[in-house]
């Protein structure tokens, strides 16, 4: 049976509803998963993956060529990768998060002329995008969110005076897109003040209806984004599946 990322992604937002003060910055959160998800398949015996043709392809400046060697070199002593991998570029111009590698891995490393690495999207069995929405109280819109035309709008009205622009999240959905089918896809919004106004809702913010209609909206706006991306909402009082 494979891994249970679904599960994995769990386990940190119960970590940070129950411990939001240690979740500072998306980086706190990105080491939380990296360190579960290594702990995880190690558990299993499973945490290096096999590297079939264990290559660096690609140019590099000739007086440096000797420090490719030497990775290259190493690389194909050791046969072997951690599978997990983070803020990992995949492609050109494409970087996750995290990602997971198969338990083995077909195609050569791509050599970057800087010394960066780049691997192959179909060596992929799992990735994660994270956003850290911080200090908003919710979601941005085209117009004041205090109008009284919120409430005579429909859902669809509602999605369009959402400013989606603003946190980038459509180029986080963009990339995991791009990746085969055969690739788990994940992503993880958090809030430390519930921008999105899923429940369980604070009494103070009950009685703040144009603002929950503009969460709603929010919230079936990145559900129809979403396609065959997990994504899960965090926030310090408790935890959302949207899709």
């Amino acid at each position: 049976m494979g891994v249970e990322y679904g599960g994995i992604v769990e386990q940190l937002a119960d970590e940070f509803i129950k411990y939001p003060i240690e979740f500072g910055t998306e980086a706190d959160l990105r080491v939380h998963l990296y360190n579960s998800l290594v702990d995880t398949l190690a558990e299993r015996g499973e945490e290096m993956a096999t590297v079939q043709n264990p290559r660096l392809v690609g140019d590099t400046k000739s007086y440096k060529q000797s420090y490719k060697d030497v990775v290259e070199k190493r690389f194909q002593e050791r046969g072997e990768i951690e599978r997990v991998r983070l803020n990992a570029s995949v492609g050109k111009r494409t970087k996750f998060d995290i990602i997971v590698f198969n338990g083995t891995v077909n195609n050569s490393v791509e050599w970057v002329r800087s010394g960066s690495k780049r691997f192959s999207n179909d060596d992929l069995g799992a990735a994660f995008g994270i956003k850290f929405i911080k200090n908003k109280c919710y979601p941005p819109t085209k117009c004041s969110v205090n109008s009284d035309e919120l409430l005579k709008m429909d859902l669809e009205e509602l999605q369009s005076i959402l400013n989606t622009d603003e946190n980038s999240l459509l180029g986080e959905f963009e990339k995991l897109h791009s990746l085969p089918d055969s690739v788990d896809t994940f992503f993880i919004l958090v809030s430390n003040n519930n921008y999105l106004f899923a429940d369980p809702l604070a009494e103070s913010e009950e009685s703040e209806t144009k603002k929950q209609r503009v969460g709603m909206a929010a919230r079936e706006w990145l559900r129809d984004k979403a396609g065959d991306i997990t994504i899960l909402y965090i926030h310090p009082r408790g935890k959302t599946w949207i899709s």
